[in-house]
């Protein structure tokens, strides 16, 4: 059960807090896809919410994985920084790598052909193996970006070097002519920076914020216009500010959901295999109701069996999981 409760200077979210969202969101991003997957909703006016649920979803754990660096790094300070390749930046990479070798197997067990580059580009940027692995890789350039910026102690060197980064991301991704998932909700990161070092965030702005999130929701995603994807981007951001501050004035507390956080990115990365195996050559599925309890059961067993698997292969070679974002 949810109740207010009155916080005149909130505090950084809580640990139970934040886990609490992965969860929630973890889940809405698995309804997302299965959406996309499915004839259920076809044009129904949910059919747009739940294809809306990918990016602000997203857009939630980009905000909390840079409000959560930002708290490490205000309570450890620069030493968090100088053990960030190594407890951040290495064991997230390596998880890619495990995720790579796993898809590159299923790929060739249902019989799909991969190209060259395809493969060679998931060892870096631009393309990858991993269905929907565009959401680790760039979360791994942010992550850089964050490293190199947190370097410098001035902080007009902080903000000159996330600016040219994010100039630099969106003109690499527009260049290249790259979905526009690929960079729809990536501001958000920095957005959860920013409100990590904003302490009272007074309740006159929240009409403004939810006024700028319905408009820009509404423009991004049922009307047509050459700014979409702006719109998108602005909406991405206030809901994600929205969720932060509601939940630093709420109390409460879901157990299911605080251990689903645990599995949240391998779930995230997970369901692709499950959603396009079972509407495979290999395995089709064509009841809509039997593919949804399929892939939702096979991804959260699979995902604990990863979870498990990352684990393992990290503390064989010494390195400690990260947790999840």
């Amino acid at each position: 059960m949810l109740k207010t409760q009155e916080i005149k200077k909130p505090e950084f979210l809580s640990i139970e807090k934040t886990n609490t969202l992965k969860g929630l969101f973890a889940i809405f991003v698995l309804i997302h896809h299965i959406g996309q997957n499915t004839t259920f909703l076809n044009g129904t006016f949910f059919q747009e919410v739940v294809n809306s649920l990918g990016y602000l979803s997203v857009g939630i754990f980009l905000f909390l994985s840079g409000y959560g660096l930002f708290v490490s790094y205000k309570l450890k300070g620069h030493e968090y920084i100088n053990n960030f390749p190594k407890r951040r930046l290495l064991p997230f990479y390596i998880q890619n790598l495990i995720l790579i070798a796993i898809y590159l197997i299923f790929w060739e067990i249902i019989g799909q052909t991969l190209s060259t580059r395809r493969i060679v580009l998931s060892f870096f940027f631009g393309h990858t193996v991993i269905k929907y692995g565009w959401y680790i890789q760039a979360t791994l350039v942010l992550y850089v970006l964050f490293f190199i910026a947190f370097k410098f102690k001035p902080k007009l060197l902080k903000i000159t070097t996330f600016i040219l980064g994010y100039v630099v991301y969106f003109g690499y991704c527009l260049i290249n002519h790259f979905w526009s998932v690929w960079y729809i909700s990536v501001l958000c990161f920095a957005m959860g920076i920013i409100f990590a070092n904003i302490n009272n965030f007074k309740k006159q702005y929240f009409a403004l914020l939810g006024i700028l999130f319905a408009v820009s929701y509404v423009f991004g995603n049922f009307i047509n216009n050459d700014f979409s994807i702006p719109c998108k981007m602005l909406s991405a951001i206030a809901f994600s500010i929205i969720i932060l501050e509601i939940s630093k004035r709420l109390t409460f507390r879901f157990n299911f959901l605080n251990k689903l956080s645990k599995i949240s990115f391998e779930i995230y990365v997970s369901q692709g295999i499950f959603l396009t195996l079972y509407h495979s050559k290999l395995i089709y599925v064509k009841n809509n109701f039997l593919y949804i309890v399929l892939v939702t059961v096979s991804t959260i067993f699979f995902s604990i069996m990863l979870n498990k698997l990352f684990k393992l292969i990290l503390q064989k070679n010494k390195i400690k999981k990260p947790k999840n974002t």
